[in-house]
């Protein structure tokens, strides 16, 4: 049986030795490395583990066995203080697909929860990393930033995600149960590839509107709209935005999924599914129980949505629009 608990002096030991499992099959994961770490005495380690107020330390168990690891740390300046910090999240190769990380997961945010002024749960993880990437996802984490060259290893520079979760909203969902079902499934993006969760910049935006065949918006309405996005997703290629999509609603009893599009040369590989997958991800998480999504879908596109559980509304309901237009 699997168990998750804090930590304690007596566990160092172990959990020094799969620490440096983690930094050497994983390098580009952890900020540290192998060489900085392994002549920690395990004694300096048992020191560290003694109770200390805004940090924590959990271990997920399979019997005796420590097969999981996780952190926490509050910032300690007053102006940060609302900030929670995790980090060195890993699970040994020969217990993963187990959902364990979802269990360490749900530890340190239960964990981070009850620290006094906390708000926020942040974490930075490699662009590469889809598997944490989605799992960060699934547990209700948003992407905030992209940090360029984040980490150097072996001469070549690793572009890491910069993740923040609001704690208030993650207890709300795990109090009303809107979680991801266990049974999605997951596909690696394409190499050269990755996901970005975060609302594209108003040039961005524009661009792939009008570059991919979608109608063209003013810079005006975009500057207006943007910053009320409820989740967005981009395709990066390279580094650079070739797809997006975005969910918009008032956050309760509806939503809209929206700007679904990828630029004419990255389309055939699949892409739209990833970029509908993550919203999907969303709204399982987020949504509450009835919340009703819409969207419209232009020429063939009935075909990908219909694979994400939309259904046609007619004869039932008509889709019905209009576009403002206003005299100058």
């Amino acid at each position: 049986m699997i168990t998750v608990r804090p930590l304690l002096p007596d566990d160092a030991a172990a959990f020094k030795a799969l620490r440096l499992q983690g930094l050497q099959e994983i390098p580009s994961a952890f900020g540290s490395s192998y060489e900085e770490e392994c002549d920690t005495p395990v004694e300096e380690l048992a020191r560290r583990f003694a109770p200390q107020a805004g940090r924590a330390r959990f271990g997920a168990f399979d019997g005796a066995q420590l097969i999981g690891i996780a952190g926490i740390g509050q910032e300690e300046k007053r102006k940060l203080a609302h900030r929670v910090n995790l980090w060195g999240m890993y699970v040994a190769p020969s217990h993963r697909g187990r959902g364990i990380a979802q269990q360490l997961m749900q530890a340190a945010i239960t964990a981070a929860s009850t620290l006094p002024g906390a708000r926020q749960l942040h974490l930075s993880v490699n662009t590469r990393n889809t598997s944490a990437v989605h799992l960060y996802l699934r547990t209700g984490f948003q992407a905030y930033g992209q940090d360029h060259g984040a980490l150097l290893i072996d001469g070549e520079l690793h572009d890491e995600y910069l993740m923040r979760l609001d704690l208030a909203a993650a207890t709300q969902a795990a109090a009303t149960n809107t979680t991801q079902p266990a049974t999605a499934t997951y596909s690696v993006l394409p190499d050269g590839y990755s996901l970005l969760h975060a609302t594209p910049a108003i040039a961005t935006y524009l661009h792939l509107r009008q570059a991919s065949g979608l109608s063209p918006k003013t810079e005006a309405a975009a500057r207006r709209g943007l910053p009320h996005t409820r989740f967005a997703v981009q395709i990066m290629h390279d580094g650079k935005p070739v797809g997006m999509g975005r969910v918009i609603g008032d956050g309760g009893c509806f939503y809209q999924v929206t700007d679904i599009c990828l630029l004419p040369a990255h389309r055939g590989h699949g892409l739209a599914k990833h970029i509908m997958q993550a919203i999907m991800d969303y709204l399982h998480h987020y949504a509450p129980d009835g919340a009703y999504v819409s969207l419209i879908a232009d020429g063939e596109a009935n075909k990908l949505y219909s694979q994400f559980g939309f259904q046609m509304t007619a004869p039932k309901s008509v889709g019905m629009a209009m576009v403002i237009r206003k005299s100058t």
